[in-house]
């Protein structure tokens, strides 16, 4: 799947598209009515079995008798009005892309209505199952979650003459700007304190900052808004010293219930700016 935006691609994020609409070409060479089951499948990450598969049943590819010729067929989440032969409603056609796949696998399973008689000239018939387009309006439902990572790395080069310093608590302050229509936020579960050999230091306690927890969202999906965040570190140990922490992980996070009602384009973007960690009353180093 491509043309999708570049903070849609983390494994973690989940769409709920409102109305993706899958559209087939083909036709019916054999002067009967076809009934055809059409099976999708979608993957991921080079996986053999299929993330989601959603079939649809019965889907007609002749009304009459005698009718031949090119037919679309429109597989849709939601009822409309669409230009098309034969079109199917599938609720839980999101399925499909709930998980952003790689690739989606189409196939169908075509046979002639059995309910009448036909008068079929023996000879070997090939049913065109054409190219299958894929709409995906970025108009998202309740349920859409969207996850950026990103990490400060190498901190050790900044710190490695600070080992002498132990601390209780530093301020860790990230500089980002974003033109996502959506409000991003900070939890201190989702952020990751490691060592060089990319080890979590566990007795580091991770808070945020109040107020300091939220990326703004652009106001037109094109402008764009800049944040501070603060991500809080704390121990009472005095052995922690600044010098063993080598990176700090950390996850965005938005769902649609944060949508200011400007849809979502490839071409929009957040980025961490700028990062800097102080120490209070002590040390303020610059982590770019």
């Amino acid at each position: 799947m491509d043309d999708l935006p570049d903070f849609l691609s983390d494994d973690a994020t989940e769409l709920d598209i409102k109305n993706p609409v899958f559209s087939l070409n083909t036709n019916n060479p054999i002067g009967a009515p076809i009934l055809t089951n059409l099976v999708m499948k979608s993957f991921k990450n080079g996986q053999k079995d299929p993330i989601a598969e959603v079939t649809v049943n019965d889907i007609e590819l002749a009304k009459n008798t005698g009718e031949d010729g090119d037919r679309r067929v429109v597989i849709a989440r939601e009822e409309g009005d669409y230009q098309a032969d034969e079109v199917a409603v599938v609720p839980n056609l999101n399925d499909l892309i709930k998980k952003i796949p790689d690739y989606i696998e189409v196939s169908m399973e075509p046979r002639v209505d059995s309910e009448n008689f036909y008068e079929l000239e023996v000879k070997d018939y090939q049913i065109n199952d054409g190219l299958c387009d894929v709409d995906i309006p970025l108009t998202f439902g309740s349920n859409l979650l969207i996850v950026y990572n990103d990490s400060i790395k190498d901190l050790q080069k900044d710190l490695e003459d600070l080992d002498i310093i132990s601390f209780k608590k530093a301020v860790v302050t990230l500089t980002a700007a974003s033109t996502i229509p959506l409000k991003m936020t900070l939890n201190a579960d989702d952020v990751d304190i490691k060592d060089k050999a990319g080890r979590p230091i566990e007795n580091i306690k991770v808070s945020i900052g109040e107020g300091k927890e939220t990326v703004n969202p652009s106001t037109d999906g094109t402008t764009e808004a800049e944040s501070e965040v603060e991500i809080i570190l704390e121990s009472d140990n005095a052995f922690d010293t600044l010098s063993r922490i080598d990176r700090i992980c950390f996850k965005l996070k938005a769902d649609s219930k944060e949508s200011s009602g400007v849809p979502l384009k490839d071409t929009q973007w957040i980025q961490v700016k700028k990062s800097a960690l102080q120490v209070p009353g002590g040390v303020n180093i610059d982590l770019n």
